[in-house]
């Protein structure tokens, strides 16, 4: 029993001087954690204070062969001389463009001014020719007038109505080339003597005639050569003058012919006249005896 107790004894004994040898080099371990700190922190004070040293200059004397190095310059040399004389091939051929370029804008604007000058005379040629051919037409064309009217009596005067008269027309072509699609149309209206002074009145009178038919009255020559007369009149009738306390009352003759000329231009001729005594003599009106102004090249 005492033996076991010895044994005992002696146990604990060797775990508490073992435990106290471990104590003992965890200390000792932390000890030289702590200097090894301190002198690593040590360290980095000095460093940060003492500049950083500059690496040391090492010069090596080379010594090269004379004829590397005047192969060297002469390579160079040619280098040289090829970048000189790409840069006057470049500037010559930029001057040769250049040339070039104001060669063709000079050859454009001289074709160009050519070209205008040809348009313009042109245009002069084409103007003088149309003006000739103009004139030409205008001197050869035909031209419709009527031959001087001469009172037919129809009827002489009674106790109650004034004399009648008949108007034979006759167209002529005073022209140089014939006249063709002739027509003549004719109205005879009674109105005051101012109607002659009216050209807008006498005016739609005459445009009206287009619209109207004038039957059997109207067979005359379709054509007419130079310098004919119209075998058949065109007849028209009027009246001497009524006389009223207050005025008087006129017959009037407003009529007009068209035609076409040789060159297929279509032309008028527009009339006006007054029955004015008891004769039956016929005056021109003051408005409505006109001629075309028709172009003879549209």
């Amino acid at each position: 029993m005492l033996n076991k107790r010895a044994d005992l004894y002696r146990l604990l004994t060797a775990i508490k001087e073992a435990g106290n040898a471990i104590r003992n080099a965890i200390a000792s371990t932390n000890t030289h954690v702590e200097a090894i700190a301190k002198n690593i922190k040590a360290s980095d004070e000095s460093a940060e204070q003492q500049p950083a040293t500059q690496p040391s200059r090492i010069a090596v004397d080379i010594q090269i062969p004379r004829e590397e190095t005047d192969r060297y310059y002469a390579g160079q040399k040619k280098a040289n001389s090829l970048q000189w004389w790409t840069l006057w091939a470049t500037i010559a051929t930029f001057l040769a463009v250049a040339i070039y370029a104001l060669l063709t804008f000079l050859q454009w604007r001289t074709t160009q001014m050519s070209a205008n000058a040809a348009r313009s005379a042109a245009e002069v040629a084409r103007s003088t020719l149309a003006k000739s051919i103009e004139q030409f037409r205008i001197d050869e064309r035909a031209w419709i007038e009527i031959e001087p009217i001469k009172p037919i009596l129809f009827m002489p005067r009674d106790n109650k109505f004034g004399a009648k008269f008949v108007y034979e027309l006759y167209p002529k072509n005073v022209g140089k080339t014939v006249a063709r699609d002739i027509i003549l149309r004719a109205a005879y209206p009674a109105s005051g003597f101012s109607l002659g002074d009216d050209a807008a009145q006498i005016g739609r009178a005459q445009e009206s005639l287009l619209h109207e038919y004038f039957g059997d009255n109207n067979r005359m020559p379709k054509v007419l050569a130079p310098g004919t007369i119209s075998a058949v009149p065109f007849r028209a009738n009027g009246q001497e003058p009524i006389i009223f306390n207050k005025g008087a009352w006129y017959s009037f003759l407003i009529g007009r012919i068209d035609y076409t000329d040789a060159f297929l231009t279509k032309h008028w001729m527009k009339f006006c006249f007054i029955v004015v005594n008891s004769r039956g003599e016929l005056w021109n009106c003051h408005e409505g005896n006109d001629e075309d102004r028709n172009p003879e090249i549209p």
